[in-house]
């Protein structure tokens, strides 16, 4: 009949994980996690949208619940499924959950 099959390949939004890759890749070679939130920065495209949106999550939880207080690590927070474990794998590699001012990072 001469069908063709063709697969069909969306393309997938990076998972956190691979966020996660990129983050430390871009520490490694930055020496900071302040990444621009404009632009693509080594090849990682919306890096810095992403890391924007995770610390937005992490305040709506701050603001809205005290499920960090809860003794388990794996509860899933927020619709980022940012989980108590991937906050302390974050705070683990230096990630600040505040934006540094000009005068606090000690540039003009």
């Amino acid at each position: 009949m001469g069908f063709k099959w063709v697969v069909f390949q969306r393309n997938l939004a990076p998972s956190f994980e691979d966020r996660i890759a990129e983050l430390q890749e871009y520490d490694d070679e930055h020496g900071h996690l302040r990444v621009p939130q404009t632009g693509t920065t080594g090849g990682r495209t919306n890096l810095g949208q992403w890391v924007k949106g995770i610390r937005e999550v992490y305040q709506r939880i701050l603001d809205t619940s005290s499920r960090l207080t809860l003794p388990t690590t794996g509860i899933v927070l927020g619709r980022n499924n940012l989980s108590k474990l991937r906050i302390l794998g974050l705070e683990a590699m230096g990630f600040k959950w505040t934006t540094i001012t000009a005068a606090e990072d000690g540039t003009p």
